[in-house]
């Protein structure tokens, strides 16, 4: 069963279509990318999956609920979360208290130190292969 399914999604703005019936789907415990030019709609599309663009039509469904039209801060409640481009991270914290902070919040925090700081150390094996220390200078 897909983690998050994409029907049929188009939107519009004034005569230019940004995203024209747009169909996808993310099966649970994958990492996939969206590649693409610049202009080709990805912002366009995870703005539209987390609500701060209506679509014009399509549905969006995430665990099989149909969080379509839903306010942002509903679909963060929800477990998706968008992050930016230009990251920061927390100034002098290594990259484990960093992952270590997000595991803290949203929709279903670790619970307690121990929890967060294996659950981040699992996160960062998962995503980078690494599990040293690396810390994070952020200028001067």
């Amino acid at each position: 069963m897909p983690f998050l399914e994409i029907k049929g999604l188009s939107k519009s703005f004034g005569g230019l279509k940004a995203l024209s019936n747009v169909d996808f789907e993310v099966n649970e415990k994958k990492i996939g990318g969206l590649i693409g030019p610049n202009g080709s709609g990805k912002t366009t599309l995870f703005t539209t999956i987390m609500g701060s663009f209506k679509c014009d039509r399509g549905s969006i469904l995430f665990r099989n609920e149909d969080i379509t039209g839903l306010k942002p801060y509903q679909i963060c409640q929800k477990g998706i979360a968008r992050i930016f481009q230009l990251t920061r991270t927390f100034h002098r914290m290594t990259c484990l208290e960093n992952v270590m902070i997000g595991r803290s919040f949203g929709n279903d925090p670790a619970y307690g130190l121990k929890q967060t700081k294996r659950e981040a150390e699992d996160i960062l094996e998962a995503v980078l292969g690494i599990s040293e220390e690396v810390v994070f200078v952020n200028g001067p």
